[in-house]
């Protein structure tokens, strides 16, 4: 925007730049940095760059943009689908898709369109990014960054509420699956602690996505549960229940020092503390 009102070229996220990312697998500040630097050198050597560009083949230039063009729309799909799937998720690919084919089969839509309107409508492919953009913030209205389910009087499974709810809202807000598949199972293990320990019981989880953190929140009755354990404890409550002799209690120990660590493998921070009342 402020190269245009200063009456410069109009810059952007290049497309080739991010096939060439996902070809190359390289992504790092530091190349963007160093390229930066350099287009930056070369905006004040304009002749050079024209030159490079004139002495380009022709065959060669096709190639690359065929190599880049591939690159671009797998990344796209691969973008798309890495993403829960949601009712929204569909309504924004279907029509934004849509939209940008009958742009291309009836060019003549755009005919009547005033001169300024006409250069963006006329071309499918912005007419694609444009629809989807909209959609996507007019889809996002009325989605909390914050959503609870509650387990009073429910018929179902503790584990089939958690996979419900967090696929549910993983989909509305959009998680990927990795990060969600990895949420789930740490809620089940936590769910199974909880249920492992003896006056504790489970009654709500809660879960929060700020578009960097995905947080769940587990709250159950009686005292916090010690997720961080020492090893050494752990141990040895282990030797005495194999040699026999641990009693019930010891068992307990070891299923819940086993257990945290299976949460800690798989949360990035694991947290457990009194709520105030």
């Amino acid at each position: 925007m402020v190269a245009s009102f200063m009456g410069g070229i109009g810059t952007c996220i290049g497309s080739s730049n991010l096939a060439l990312a996902s070809a190359s697998k390289t992504v790092s500040r530091h190349i963007g940095l160093a390229i930066g630097l350099i287009l930056v050198a070369l905006a004040f050597l304009p002749k050079a760059v024209a030159f490079v560009t004139l002495m380009l083949p022709l065959p060669v230039q096709g190639a690359l943009q065929l190599y880049t063009a591939v690159f671009l729309f797998v990344g796209g799909i691969e973008l798309a689908t890495s993403r829960a799937p949601s009712n929204r998720t569909t309504f924004i690919l279907g029509i934004s898709i849509c939209a940008g084919i009958a742009v291309l089969i009836m060019p003549g839509i755009a005919e009547h369109a005033p001169p300024d309107v006409k250069l963006v409508l006329s071309n499918g492919y912005l007419v694609t990014g444009i629809v989807a953009f909209v959609l996507n913030l007019i889809f996002r209205v009325g989605t909390g960054r914050t959503a609870e389910c509650r387990f009073d009087d429910m018929q179902r499974p503790v584990a089939d509420v958690i996979s419900g709810f967090l696929e549910s809202q993983g989909g509305q807000w959009q998680v990927r699956r990795d990060v969600l598949q990895r949420a789930i199972s740490a809620a089940h293990e936590g769910a199974e602690l909880v249920s492992a320990s003896s006056g504790r019981r489970l009654y709500a989880i809660s879960g929060r996505f700020d578009e960097l953190n995905l947080d769940v929140e587990l709250r159950h009755s009686g005292e916090p549960i010690n997720l961080h354990s020492n090893l050494a404890d752990s141990m040895r409550a282990a030797q005495d229940f194999v040699s026999g002799a641990g009693d019930e209690a010891s068992l307990d120990a070891v299923m819940l020092n086993a257990g945290g660590s299976i949460l800690r493998h798989l949360a990035d921070d694991v947290s457990s503390a009194a709520l105030d009342k």
